[in-house]
């Protein structure tokens, strides 16, 4: 296959230095007169060079527009996967504080507290809500032990303080704050006892 393309290759040289010869030595003199033969091939060779270039910038400007669209497509897929990635972190966490309702209250308080925070990022407020439910649950439910003895949960306030630093707290700022209140006021009727 590779001698044919030499080949193929080196009878168009000889083919073109054989025209170029014929062209550039031939014996009769030449004229610059304008008749209606050249002017019309003068005009269909500009017309096609014109052609030709047009349909070249079209290629770049199609290429260029393909490629926006593929990039945008390619940025709402990912935001779909970010979004459907946090509503299943935020699920993990709501069942996860369920599992601990009873026995480590605090813990399932924290981790309907991360619940929120991850849909809060997919914008999930239903279940947002329905963290904010299981956390006024979790604490009156369990009011009496938690006053009896209040177990100290690391990274609780740090993770309460993330929630109100995040862009889209102000949707729950008041059941949160409520439901905060209701928690601090716990914690100081356990100090007393």
């Amino acid at each position: 296959m590779i001698m044919k393309k030499n080949w193929i290759s080196i009878a168009a040289l000889i083919l073109s230095i054989i025209a170029i010869c014929f062209s550039g030595f031939r014996m009769e003199p030449v004229t610059f007169g304008i008749d209606r033969y050249n002017f019309s091939i003068d005009v269909l060779s500009l017309l096609v060079t014109l052609l030709i270039g047009w349909q070249v910038i079209n290629v770049i400007s199609f290429e260029k527009r393909i490629k926006k669209i593929i990039s945008n497509e390619i940025e709402k897929v990912e935001n779909q996967i970010e979004n459907r990635q946090a509503n299943a972190e935020g699920g993990i966490f709501l069942a996860t504080g369920i599992g601990f309702y009873y026995t480590f209250p605090l813990r399932a308080y924290k981790c309907f507290i991360c619940g929120i925070g991850r849909y809060l990022d997919c914008e999930d407020f239903v279940n947002c809500n329905i963290c904010l439910k299981n956390m006024e649950l979790v604490l009156k439910e369990n009011e009496q032990f938690l006053i009896k003895n209040y177990p100290i949960e690391k990274d609780l306030e740090e993770t309460i303080q993330y929630i109100k630093n995040h862009p889209k707290y102000e949707i729950i700022r008041i059941s949160l704050e409520n439901v905060e209140a209701h928690r601090k006021e716990i914690y100081n009727k356990s100090k007393r006892e």
